[in-house]
């Protein structure tokens, strides 16, 4: 099966084919050795293959980990579940370690020995501190929520660096892990801050007869513009700007459009919505840097280096719209929820 997604992935994309044909090469040329030697009873040529098939092991595991860790480190922190598709591609190669070399409980000690020297390596690597070589990931940003007229410092990991501690407990707050829907569900670790003043996206609702308008511009020089949306009944025929979109916006669920080096004109979504019903927006904006009038964080040590939203300025605004089923005139309100 691995062979064959190898081949799909090398016709397809080249370049992604090597996280498939690594593994596979090492776990057959183990497999070859194991089979060409047999079911050895001596001890001795047991020892040698078992830790043979242990180092191979051990390489493979620790380069698919790292590769997991830059993909992981460029999707960004809210996608863990892209590290177990690298673990399931180290299986291939840790299959020869069930092998019975020799019927002899040394050959069992030994393959046991060498998974707890595995786990107790991946155990030093995520609990060591970082060095200026291998320096640690860490994030704290700046959240302005424009609708409520609150800031708060964030942070996204699950356990709090000496940094970020520091950062977050900027005017005397303590941070404390809670969730910040729609922007973050999941808890996070967060600490209000003094407000500045910062200039939001624009967003506007709109209904026009059964046609739902929603309009986002960004501000100058924002990253990165995120649209989320909440109905209350179905939308259909998405478009964007026009043109039309597949987007899931089941009723009562977030719905999110992303866009990199966004439009300064901005962007508008319309869907049919028959009937009365309702609607909840947020956009979300992403800058570099942390805001005019904040204070910046203290400089990071060697050991740790900023990923993901890390430094940056998230600037937050919601809106919402409701109307009835009696004209366009009627039940037309728009206001921050």
């Amino acid at each position: 099966m691995l062979l064959v997604l190898a081949v799909a992935v090398q016709a397809l994309a080249p370049g992604g084919s090597v996280m498939l044909a690594w593994p596979l090469l090492a776990a057959s040329l183990t497999c070859a050795l194991v089979t060409a030697v047999g079911g050895t009873r001596d001890r001795r040529i047991a020892m040698v293959l078992t830790g043979f098939v242990a180092l191979a092991a051990i390489l493979v595991t620790a380069q698919l980990g790292a590769w997991g860790a830059w993909v992981f480190a460029g999707l960004g922190l809210g996608e863990p579940a892209i590290l177990a598709v690298f673990a399931l591609l180290a299986t291939p190669a840790l299959l020869p370690l069930a092998y019975d070399f020799a019927g002899s409980r040394w050959a069992k000690i030994s393959a046991g020995v060498a998974a707890g020297l595995g786990v107790g390596l991946i155990a030093y690597g995520l609990l060591s501190d970082g060095t200026a070589v291998r320096p640690r990931l860490t994030s704290a940003s700046h959240l302005a929520d424009l609708s409520t007229g609150e800031a708060w410092r964030v942070a996204p990991a699950s356990r709090l660096d000496a940094w970020s501690r520091v950062t977050l407990e900027d005017g005397g707050a303590k941070p404390v892990q809670r969730p910040y829907p729609p922007l973050y569900r999941d808890p996070v670790w967060m600490a209000p801050t003094r407000d500045v003043p910062i200039e939001g996206p624009g967003l506007v609702i709109q209904k026009a007869g059964d046609r739902l308008l929603i309009r986002v511009t960004p501000t100058p020089g924002a990253e990165v513009l995120t649209v989320r949306v909440k109905p209350s009944g179905p939308l259909n025929e998405a478009r964007l700007n026009g043109r039309p979109l597949k987007l899931d916006s089941a009723p009562g669920q977030w719905s999110t459009l992303q866009y990199h080096a966004p439009d300064p004109n901005g962007v508008t979504l319309s869907f049919t919505a028959d009937g009365p019903g309702a609607v909840e927006v947020t956009a979300v904006e992403l800058h570099e840097g942390w805001p005019r009038g904040a204070a910046p964080p203290p400089a990071k040590p060697p050991g740790l280096m900023a990923s993901a939203l890390s430094d940056k300025t998230l600037v937050m605004d919601r809106a919402a719209l409701a109307w009835t089923a009696q004209s366009d005139a009627e039940g037309l309100e728009a206001a921050n929820p």
